[in-house]
């Protein structure tokens, strides 16, 4: 159910060209009305759901939703019970050794932040609890933004800093497609957050205090979307990727031709493709800038080969340092995309996790969106990383599965429905998701 709540906020018009992150100190004063809409609705019961018939299930079944707090355990239930599952792969194609086809691998996708409830109580369980202190995700409050202009319209990039009581800016995030952003302030044991404030075009607006997890911030702007598509491919391309990572380049220069052939002509699309290993192989990132010819980016993926590795973690951190740090990321886009293709976790020690930590916040400044693509390999400490990865930024968790038949074993996340589906048909779908 919701309610409303009419707050009073101070505009104040930004002058000059300053810094993205900085407010001018040059500046006229206004003071402005906006509406503020905040729910404390619960998420509603899960529906009844056949599962269709296919030749790579054994029957057709029915999945009625099953709380967590029911199931006495969450692996069991998701790993032996078909009905979790809708198969929807082509079936004409033979999943033999065409490796040059597109469509042969199978995947499912799973957003953490559409099913947070799902999500918190599968960490109150007893198996799983304690992944988040040994990645160091502590505390999940969270506040979610809904920004809109004034005929209902989603302000895209608009930029949400939430403060504590001695005014210190505790976390960023910039608002996606929709006009939405969800911001975990406390995954790092900050100090309490008790008012926020939204810049969008050269405009600052204040929340006084935040007394509610979910707002609908309605602004008296113009909406002004952004036609920049910031998307990049981080892959591991060590040894242990061999497997599947052939199969993977075919699947993802598919996508990266259909992306551009459906949103070139409408937006300014540029891709970047970037490859990792591990220290003492080769090299440890080999990067590439982004760019608007696409080709350029086909060609450099299609020569990587798998190579290298050694020890099961590999060099994640330093990976995504390169993607967030050290590319020229559009200042305005209508998305900016990072999947991260891996099979293993990052080393495990101090240094790394928070690094990992400091790599989400600036993906938060910067808009960044991380989408985890797991690969076989995964074990659940790294699920439960590239969830925490993918829901802290706005993304969600994508995962390989053995319908196709290629590759080594797949993990069963521990969710609750899924479909599985042709992964570059579901590539495609999550970025036009994005930005539609």
């Amino acid at each position: 159910m919701k309610k409303l709540l009419s707050i009073f906020m101070i505009g104040l018009i930004l002058v000059g060209c300053g810094s993205q992150d900085m407010v001018s100190d040059d500046v006229v004063t206004e003071t402005s009305s906006i509406h503020v809409e905040t729910s404390t609705e619960s998420a509603g019961e899960s529906a009844e759901i056949s599962v269709a018939d296919s030749p790579l299930v054994d029957s057709v079944a029915t999945f009625t939703g099953t709380s967590v707090e029911e199931s006495t355990s969450l692996e069991s239930v998701a790993a032996t019970d078909k009905s979790f599952v809708k198969v929807t792969v082509r079936t004409e194609s033979s999943y033999g050794n065409q490796q040059s086809q597109a469509g042969l691998l199978t995947a499912g996708r799973w957003n953490d932040n559409e099913e947070f409830d799902y999500f918190m109580n599968v960490l109150r369980d007893n198996n799983w609890y304690s992944m988040q202190a040994y990645w160091g995700f502590e505390d999940f409050t969270r506040y979610s933004f809904e920004i809109v202009d004034s005929h209902q319209n989603p302000l895209v990039g608009a930029k949400v800093t939430l403060k504590s009581d001695q005014g210190q800016n505790q976390a960023v995030g910039i608002t996606d497609n929709k006009g939405r952003v969800t911001i975990y302030p406390l995954m790092n044991d900050q100090m309490k957050v008790l008012k926020a404030s939204i810049e969008y075009n050269q405009r600052l607006f204040e929340i006084l205090d935040l007394e509610e997890e979910e707002y609908v911030v309605t602004l008296d702007v113009k909406d002004d979307k952004p036609q920049n598509v910031d998307i990049m491919f981080v892959v591991d391309t060590t040894g242990s990727m061999s497997d599947e990572l052939e199969y993977l380049k075919v699947e993802l220069l598919d996508v990266i031709e259909r992306v551009k052939k459906e949103n070139a002509n409408q937006l300014n699309l540029r891709m970047s493709g970037n490859y990792y290993r591990d220290h003492g192989d080769q090299y440890v990132v080999r990067s590439y800038d982004f760019t608007s010819n696409i080709e350029k980016v086909l060609d450099q993926m299609s020569i990587q080969i798998a190579d290298g590795g050694g020890d099961y973690e590999e060099a994640v951190v330093e990976a995504l340092s390169d993607a967030i740090y050290k590319h020229k990321w559009s200042s305005k886009a209508r998305a900016k995309l990072l999947f991260l293709v891996l099979d293993a976790p990052p080393h495990h020690n101090d240094e790394n996790i928070e690094g990992i930590h400091a790599l989400m916040r600036e993906a938060n400044e910067k808009g960044i969106r991380i989408i985890p693509i797991a690969s076989s390999g995964i074990d659940k400490e790294t699920e439960f990383l590239l969830r925490f990865i993918a829901l802290d930024t706005g993304g969600e968790y994508i995962f390989l599965t053995d319908h196709s038949g290629v590759g080594n074993s797949h993990l069963t996340p521990t969710i609750g429905y899924y479909e599985v589906e042709q992964l570059n048909d579901m590539l495609v779908d999550v970025i036009n998701d994005y930005v539609e």
